[in-house]
C-alpha cells in the first residue's frame, strides 16, 4: 500500500510504519515539497532510511527509534 505524507504528517507516517513493519521498502520524494520536491531522495528498507539519516524522513524516522 503506498503511503505519501508530508513533513506535517510525519507522526502519520511513523505510525503507518509501526503497523506495518515487514514494509519492503520506502520511496522518499523531496528534497521539499511543491517545485521543491518531486525527485526520488531514498530508495530502501526503512531501515535502510534510518541508518542512513540522509532525508528529511529519515532524520525524523531516526529521532522516533532513538
Amino acid at each position: 500500500m503506498p503511503v505519501a505524507a508530508p513533513p506535517e504528517d510525519s507522526g502519520r507516517l511513523i505510525g503507518w510504519l509501526r503497523t506495518s513493519p515487514t514494509a519492503d521498502g520506502i520511496i522518499d520524494l523531496g528534497p521539499g515539497a511543491g517545485r521543491d520536491g518531486g525527485r526520488v531522495v531514498f530508495e530502501g528498507t526503512p531501515a535502510d532510511l534510518v541508518a542512513a539519516r540522509s532525508t528529511l524522513t529519515g532524520e525524523h524516522l531516526a529521532a522516533y527509534v532513538g
